[in-house]
Formats: C-alpha cells, structure tokens, sequence
C-alpha cells in the first residue's frame, strides 16, 4: 500500500500516480462547490447557519416556493384583514383575481408536465 503525503498549503495529495490525480481534481471539485455555496449564502444578505451551508453543498436545499401556494398563502393572510382594512366587496374582487391567476398557473403547470 502506498503511502499517502497531504501538502496542507497545496490542499493536494502528493501522489506519484494516476490515482493522486483524480483525489486531487475530486478535491478540487468539492472546494469549488463549497466556495460558490458558501458565496451564493453570504451575498444573498439573510442570516443562515452552518447546516445550511452544508445541505447546500450537497444539493439539497429546499425547493423555491411555487408562485400558487404563495397566492394561496396570500389569500388566506388577506381573508383575515375583511373587516380591519378591507371591505367585504374588495376582498371579493381580490378573491377571484387570486382564483383566476391559480387556475391559470395549475392549467400551465399540467400542460408542461404531460
């Protein structure tokens, strides 16, 4: 078995074969995910933690949210304003623009997926 040097100021393996190559460039793969992970968190400008970090590295961050269940989300955070700041008949309206659009999107949405 052959030994295996790590120069820590190269962060390579000192390998004389073919082997040292592909650990290096395996290497060199996983330092560049770490950094453009670690880049795309610290510009996104939100606080995130080291779990984070590491689920994003390994590809699995959660999903972005789908344009019809932030219309729901928005539909139900406006049902409860009827009454303080909103009239019956605007919620209404803004009700049914809500539904048009999710059934648009839902109707998009199965039409790409056939």
């Amino acid at each position: 078995m052959q030994k295996i040097k790590l120069e820590c100021s190269y962060r390579k393996l000192s390998l004389k074969d073919k082997q040292g190559s592909v650990i290096n460039r395996n290497i060199d793969v996983i330092h560049r995910k770490a950094n453009d992970a670690f880049d795309s968190l610290r510009f996104s400008r939100e606080i995130f933690s080291i779990d984070e970090l590491v689920d994003k590295i390994k590809g699995e961050e959660n999903r972005p949210t789908l344009l019809i269940d932030f219309l729901e989300d928005g539909k139900q955070a406006m049902l409860k304003r009827v009454g303080v700041d909103i009239t019956k008949q605007l919620i209404t309206s803004m009700v049914e623009v809500l539904n048009t659009c999710r059934n648009f999107l839902q109707e998009r949405l199965t039409s790409r997926t056939i």
